[in-house]
């Protein structure tokens, strides 16, 4: 299975969700692939001071980068992996596009700000294109950056939205505005080996989603 994220707003939680859903496959002894495709190397950077926690005995996981027209990689790759995860950064770019054609499921993240809604225009418009290369493309939006407070109406206000944008279906899981996510990051980890239940719950029930393990 190849698992794009990726979406034209930068700061949304593409490379979080990518690193975190590796750990979850890595956790359950999957064969799984990290791809960068991102200029920036958000991911490999993360990569890199993963492996240098060689005294915490963590899952060993599989990381390359490759920037430009993914396409041919992606498909040499799927030769080598069960599942692959790209993480193609924040931005329309031959990195999304190519991958949008090689994938089987495309996430995109979307914090509940209009900011960042009026950017799903132009990601329906790219899918729409994609699917006619790739009919097996399977397109979601998700919600990151969530609030805590339940009070708040911007996640309820943004869910509506979501569920009119034609070329995609919704997640049924919301990523919340928490801490351990760019502490994890930060050092390496995964919040799944991190102190925070309600974090690593949410990943768990975000990899059931995706995965269907």
């Amino acid at each position: 299975m190849i698992l794009l994220i990726g979406g034209e707003k930068g700061g949304a939680g593409k490379s979080t969700l990518a690193c975190n859903l590796a750990v979850y496959l890595t956790c359950q002894n999957k064969d799984v692939l990290l791809l960068d495709a991102d200029p920036q190397k958000t991911s490999s950077t993360w990569s890199y001071r993963r492996n240098l926690l060689v005294d915490q005995n963590l899952p060993k996981l599989h990381n390359a980068e490759k920037t430009g027209d993914i396409y041919d990689t992606v498909m040499d790759f799927s030769k080598r992996y069960d599942f692959i995860i790209i993480d193609s950064g924040g931005r329309d770019s031959k990195e999304l596009r190519s991958g949008l054609i090689a994938c089987d499921v495309f996430y995109t993240p979307i914090k509940p700000s209009q900011i960042d809604i009026d950017t799903l225009g132009k990601m329906n418009e790219l899918v729409e294109h994609a699917k006619a290369l790739n009919k097996k493309l399977k397109s979601v939006s998700i919600i990151t950056h969530a609030p805590t407070n339940p009070n708040m109406d911007d996640k309820k206000e943004t869910e509506v939205i979501l569920t009119k944008i034609p070329n995609f279906i919704s997640s049924n899981i919301a990523i919340t505005y928490r801490s351990s996510y760019w502490r994890t990051m930060g050092r390496g980890l995964s919040v799944l080996e991190y102190s925070d239940d309600k974090a690593k719950n949410e990943i768990l029930s975000l990899g059931a989603e995706i995965f269907e393990l």
